[in-house]
């Protein structure tokens, strides 16, 4: 450690690569289990107040 007592930069992992795709991943994710769930839970209805 040098004399001034600062630590190398290191980059924080809310600003990885990994850490950006890992983020996308799960908002794409959930976005199509959305378009699925959504039209499936209307049809029930449909077919429940039928």
């Amino acid at each position: 450690m040098s004399e001034t007592g600062t630590r190398p930069h290191r980059p924080l992992f809310l600003h990885s690569l990994s850490f950006k795709l890992l983020l996308l991943t799960v908002f794409f994710v959930m976005l199509a289990e959305f378009l699925i769930w959504t039209p499936s839970v209307a049809r029930y209805r449909k077919v429940y107040c039928e």
